[in-house]
């Protein structure tokens, strides 16, 4: 029997990039379309060598086994009598064929790519890889990703394992940026459970129906916030596919948590699974219609220009190292009814030192606004360079028991009573729509931080993520404390006000 492509597949290969990373609903296919894609190329291409990478052993063999092996034992036998099998007798994952000349082609299923050149590379339950064997999954991306040339096929696909692993902040990052601009940027593809035509093809009419008319349709749900009903609607889904997602809901123990995850209508509902979430989602969804792409000038994204007369000032929150966390800076207009976010910066690969000169050039470029970098660990490197170069720094003041002993610190400290404090603030910021926030990538750093976080102070080399940006910008919300309005329109620094 010949594959046949479903409707997901379809769209992906007429819609593909040279290199892919794709959010999918279970049971689309991808793996499959995949084995039987990349069979193909070896089989017709001398020199094409074909990689597909597991996140298990026992994955790794299932898919050779019962995908790429099966495919070549049904192929047509008067095709397979030009071709010569040889297999790899020290392994069972592989297939190797001979061409005219000497030539080569092989396709194997592995567990990781320590070795060899590839012309093309597909990862399978990428998320999984991350979250069960995260040092093979960085084994992956830094090794055997870069070896292959900048001509090679590469696709990673998986469904989503929350929001603390290397799938996550790739999807997220060429899901924002749209189409590459290079051939070895990700294109992102998102595939949810509506594009399952079989599975939705299985409701019946008396199923849709019955549901229809049962009280769990019209009922409100805690963890759907509302009924099925007004998901319904909110997605403009048929009544065939509410009534299909409601029977998954069934078949998972009615754990909402599970259905977002495995079946998701949205790429957010595919990772804010996990958790208690700081920030209500609704409330930072109500953000999207302050969101815009901003202009872009290096690692800087400007959403506005600065207004004479304006009170503006910013913050950063500087990195533990270069390439893991990031340094960012948030800038914000206090002047507006609605305070709003006018610059944002982020760079994972500048000095704690360097740093301090893109912290300088954004507060001049902004008046010389007050600026906050906050002093913890490397920012104090940063604080003490900054106060060289620039003169409107955040000093925290720290009483004395006598006006003598009184002393002053650079920058902003997050500790154990200001953490809870700031986060808590801009909260309530959000809640009430108290600001604007213009950067995307905030709002998705908003929408999955949770609750225990809060009281997590010291860097941690083993989280993936820090939400730089949202530190940035909740210090930067703190200083609508230390800033007063002057007469001839500009503002000082408050000393009235003191949180320490």
């Amino acid at each position: 029997m010949k594959f046949r492509r479903n409707r997901a597949q379809v769209h992906f290969n007429k819609h593909k990039s040279l290199r892919n990373i794709i959010l999918k609903s279970r049971q689309l296919g991808f793996t499959t379309d995949e084995c039987i894609d990349a069979l193909d190329d070896v089989l017709f291409t001398p020199g094409a060598d074909a990689l597909l990478i597991a996140h298990k052993k026992e994955e790794a063999y299932k898919i050779f086994s019962k995908k790429i092996h099966y495919a070549w034992k049904n192929l047509n036998p008067e095709l397979k009598h030009h071709l010569r099998w040889v297999v790899d007798t020290n392994r069972t994952n592989a297939l190797k064929f001979d061409f005219p000349g000497g030539e080569e082609s092989s396709i194997s299923v592995s567990t990781s790519g320590r070795s060899g050149t590839y012309s093309r590379i597909h990862i399978s339950e990428f998320a999984k890889l991350c979250k069960s064997y995260p040092q093979t999954a960085d084994e992956v991306i830094s090794g055997t990703i870069p070896a292959a040339p900048p001509t090679a096929r590469v696709d990673i696909e998986s469904t989503a394992e929350g929001e603390e692993d290397e799938f996550y902040n790739m999807f997220w990052e060429a899901w924002e940026r749209g189409e590459p601009k290079f051939p070895t940027q990700y294109k992102a593809h998102f595939y949810n459970w509506t594009w399952d035509d079989d599975e939705l093809d299985s409701i019946t009419p008396e199923q849709i129906n019955e549901f229809l008319s049962s009280k769990d349709y019209t009922k409100y749900h805690i963890g759907l916030k509302g009924s099925f009903k007004n998901y319904q609607n909110k997605h403009g889904l048929s009544d065939r596919e509410i009534t299909y997602w409601y029977t998954k809901w069934i078949s998972l123990n009615h754990k909402f948590s599970k259905l977002f995850n495995q079946y998701p209508t949205t790429p957010e509902e595919a990772f804010a699974y996990s958790g208690v979430k700081l920030f209500e989602r609704e409330a930072v969804d109500k953000q999207k219609q302050y969101e815009k792409e901003g202009t872009k000038v290096g690692h800087w994204t400007y959403f506005a220009d600065y207004q004479p007369g304006h009170v503006y000032a910013g913050a950063a929150d500087v990195s533990h190292g270069k390439g893991r966390d990031s340094s960012t800076i948030v800038i914000m207009d206090f002047t507006p009814h609605r305070p709003r976010v006018v610059a944002v910066y982020e760079n994972n690969e500048i000095d704690a030192t360097v740093f301090a000169y893109e912290i300088k050039n954004g507060g001049e470029r902004y008046g010389n606004c007050l600026m906050a970098p906050e002093n913890n660990d490397r920012g104090y490197a940063t604080c003490v360079e900054l106060s060289k170069i620039y003169a409107n720094i955040f000093v925290r003041k720290i009483e004395g028991k006598t006006e003598e002993q009184e002393t002053k610190e650079l920058g902003w400290k997050t500790t154990g009573s200001t953490k809870p404090q700031m986060m808590l603030d801009l909260k309530t910021a959000y809640n009430d729509e108290l600001l604007e926030v213009a950067d995307k990538r905030i709002n998705r750093e908003a929408r999955t931080y949770d609750e225990n976080d809060v009281d997590r102070v010291k860097f941690d080399k083993e989280q993936t993520r820090h939400w730089d940006l949202l530190t940035a910008l909740a210090i930067c919300w703190q200083m609508r404390k230390y800033i007063v309005y002057e007469s001839d329109g500009g503002f000082s620094h408050n000393k009235k006000k003191d949180l320490s």
